[in-house]
């Protein structure tokens, strides 16, 4: 499947069974996504992924790991939506179009939309282009 980067970056989705074994790799920027929207990374995370409710994503230059994404299919009155959670990592230059791929996986799997909740204003930009357009707006005010 071309995902328009340039060999040797690849995208693949983590069997379940391994994703005990890769996360001590990942943890930590998976973290740095939670962080960035001022959350805390639920520690049923790993478990929750090594169970098959959500999937772990990773972005790879050669063999190394360069960014993490964590995605879970929610079924909703209208249809079934994939919803990225959280993401982090460096050298965005080259997975930023990896959503196609994903988009792909979510087709095969019955969803009929892409969501990316409580994402940092920055994606809107990087995925607008592609049609991602902003459906909801989450308000805070400190005290």
């Amino acid at each position: 499947m071309n995902i328009n980067v340039t060999p040797p970056h690849r995208l693949l989705c983590v069997d379940p069974a391994r994703v005990m074994e890769i996360w001590p790799q990942v943890r930590d920027m998976i973290d740095d996504g939670y962080a960035a929207c001022g959350t805390i990374t639920p520690p049923e995370l790993p478990q929750w992924l090594s169970d098959g409710k959500g999937q772990l994503w990773l972005s790879l230059d050669g063999e190394i790991i360069v960014a993490a994404l964590t995605t879970s299919i929610v079924p909703r009155r209208n249809g079934c939506t994939l919803k990225m959670v959280c993401c982090g990592g460096s050298k965005i230059e080259l997975w930023k179009d990896c959503h196609k791929q994903i988009e792909e996986f979510a087709r095969v799997e019955g969803c009929d939309r892409v969501q990316i909740r409580e994402g940092r204003p920055a994606w809107s930009r990087v995925l607008g282009r592609d049609g991602y357009k902003v459906t909801h707006v989450t308000l805070e005010k400190a005290l």
